[in-house]
């Protein structure tokens, strides 16, 4: 019985589509801590890229298959074999195709349960993001298969944007009124909360779930975080939402993407509830999510200097 028993665990296969991007590299990251005797697979369209060796080219037990959700029948290989498949939806304008053709290959290759990476605003189809990711939540559910949806708010690593502004002016810019509240969650927490999620899924199958920290002050609480870590007052200043706009095209955003984070943040200055849902965290991974001042205590030296 126990060599039986054994043998069905070696056989676990799970595959991370879109392994390469800030998500999809952290849950392979915490998939590798603790898969076990589980194989892990990584699939990103070139494996032989130098993102691609920096981000799996040191880590044992996973393999690094190549893989194009634009080109759904290139995921056959990854898939083969698979018991359960992540799909790391993108940072694309046509990420709702992109996440379509990766569901319709997991269920031509016979996988039998899949996680999918949503957000939390996917109801509010009046949204730019919430009208990508309704459509991907409805396939999945329709899809035949065992699922759990996760849905992500705002990541605090998008705060090392902050970097240039708090060394060389000790403020933080930002359009949402400082004391306004939202839940945001920082990468690694939302690789380590699918990593559970794809190592147990019977315990939250056909389920939707959110990875989010309790509500925190917007401008208040990151300014307050950033002095302490710092070591000298660093102010939030509100900006206006042209302002702001002007800010991320100059970074080289897509303007459909610009304009769909304006949306995130003018919901969080309306108090809307999408933003401020505590979330699953702790009963999916077992700990409380990392708090927004711890993150930025790990990463002060980023804040420092000149």
């Amino acid at each position: 019985m126990g060599a039986r028993v054994s043998s069905r665990i070696r056989s676990e296969r799970i595959v991370v589509l879109g392994a390469s991007g800030y998500v999809g590299t952290a849950t392979v990251h915490a998939l590798a801590e603790s898969a076990g005797r589980t194989s892990v697979v990584a699939v990103v369209r070139d494996p032989s890229s130098e993102k691609a060796q920096a981000a799996f080219g040191k880590l044992s037990g996973v393999e690094v298959v190549a893989g194009d959700m634009g080109a759904p029948e290139s995921l056959e290989a990854g898939l083969a074999g698979a018991t359960r498949a992540f799909i790391v939806v993108p940072g694309h304008h046509e990420r709702t195709q992109l996440a379509l053709n990766a569901l319709d290959a997991v269920k031509r290759a016979g996988v039998r349960s899949v996680l999918m990476l949503s957000v939390c605003t996917a109801e509010r189809e009046d949204t730019i993001f919430g009208s990508q990711f309704a459509p991907i939540e409805a396939a999945v559910k329709a899809s035949g298969l065992d699922y759990t949806i996760m849905r992500l708010p705002m990541f605090m690593d998008n705060n090392y944007g902050h970097a240039a502004s708090v060394k060389g002016q000790k403020a933080l810019y930002g359009p949402v009124p400082a004391a306004m509240t939202h839940n945001p969650i920082a990468v690694a927490d939302v690789g380590a909360a699918a990593a559970a999620l794809l190592t147990k899924p019977r315990s939250f199958r056909n389920r939707t779930v959110t990875i989010s920290t309790p509500p925190t002050a917007f401008g208040d609480e990151l300014a307050a975080a950033m002095s302490a870590a710092v070591g000298t007052d660093v102010s939030y200043v509100e900006v206006p939402y042209e302002a702001a706009k002007e800010a991320f095209m100059g970074m080289g955003m897509p303007e459909w993407q610009v304009d769909g984070i304006l949306e995130l943040f003018k919901s969080i200055a309306a108090g809307e509830p999408e933003l401020n849902v505590p979330g699953n965290f702790l009963e999916i991974v077992g700990r409380d999510p990392m708090t927004l001042r711890e993150w930025v205590a790990a990463n002060a030296a980023a804040f420092k200097g000149e």
